[in-house]
């Protein structure tokens, strides 16, 4: 059953403040990962994205993990909205 509900729709009610946008990589491996991370601060995210990472490597954990970048989903939307706007103009 597919229902139609638009992205406004569906970001309604969302604490976007609780979710953060996280790049990084396995050492040695030549590929950023990117996830978004639900969690109550930034350091929390950071760390289960972390844990992620290594459960997804053959290394496990063992594995050193680079952060490459990180911020608030809301900061990357307002971001982004903000680039729109400047290119429209």
């Amino acid at each position: 059953m597919t229902t139609n509900v638009s992205p406004t729709q569906a970001l309604s009610g969302v604490e976007l403040n609780r979710f953060y946008l996280i790049s990084g990589r396995i050492a040695g491996d030549d590929d950023d990962s990117v996830h978004i991370v639900e969690a109550p601060d930034m350091g929390t995210a950071e760390s289960l994205f972390t844990t992620q990472l290594r459960e997804e490597s053959f290394v496990g954990e063992e594995a050193r993990v680079f952060i490459v970048h990180s911020i608030s989903l809301a900061e990357a939307i307002k971001q982004r909205v903000g680039q729109i706007n400047h290119t429209e103009s």
